[in-house]
């Protein structure tokens, strides 16, 4: 059974938002959860985790429609983003199954739901837009101390979307919406930055 079947069995007639999220819990239970962001029929906004039994299975409400999410490594968090423009993201405990951290964007910023981690799992990097310019940004953000934001890296364009780090661990691969040089609209644009692996 196909990951998005599971989900259809386990959460009946919401509506899927996302990719679902999965990792396997620790050998005293013998399931994988998915991850994935629903709505429900009246329009409420919701985390949800279903087990690939089908049947196990929590709902966390949230303020605003969640739209992409990342695994921490070597831990049992993930995070999910609000879509844009959203100001929050989100960060569950796998093992409680429970809502750990509410962060927002910040006064004048909104994200587009949208981050990755680097490979220690420590680093948080999301994208985002700062509304008096419509800059793009990548925020950064420290997990191990209650993902404290750090700092703002800015982009040379507009509009930023999706984020990939790349096998080396060093290189983050970012679609843009255009260039803030030509302001010309683009489908994607790559944009290869060598990123410090001690951040900050």
């Amino acid at each position: 059974m196909h990951r998005r079947q599971v989900l259809k069995v386990g959460l009946g007639s919401v509506a899927m938002a996302l990719i679902p999220l999965s990792w396997a819990l620790p050998a005293r239970e013998e399931a994988a959860w998915l991850f994935s962001a629903v709505d429900d029929p009246s329009g409420g906004h919701f985390i949800a985790g279903v087990a690939l039994d089908g049947q196990t299975r929590f709902m966390i409400e949230v303020p605003e429609r969640c739209h992409g999410g990342c695994l921490r490594p070597d831990s049992r968090q993930a995070v999910l983003f609000a879509r844009r423009p959203g100001t929050r993201m989100y960060v569950i405990d796998g093992d409680s199954r429970q809502l750990v951290h509410t962060l927002a964007a910040g006064e004048g910023y909104h994200f587009y739901g949208h981050g990755v981690f680097d490979l220690s799992g420590r680093y948080l990097y999301v994208t985002a837009n700062r509304l008096e310019d419509s800059a793009g940004l990548v925020q950064v953000y420290d997990a191990e101390n209650a993902y404290t934001h750090m700092r703002d890296m800015p982009l040379d364009g507009i509009g930023p979307h999706e984020l990939r780090l790349m096998p080396d661990g060093d290189t983050l691969v970012i679609g843009l919406g255009a260039s803030r040089r030509t302001q010309t609209t683009v489908g994607l644009s790559l944009i290869w930055t060598p990123w410090p692996r001690r951040c900050c």
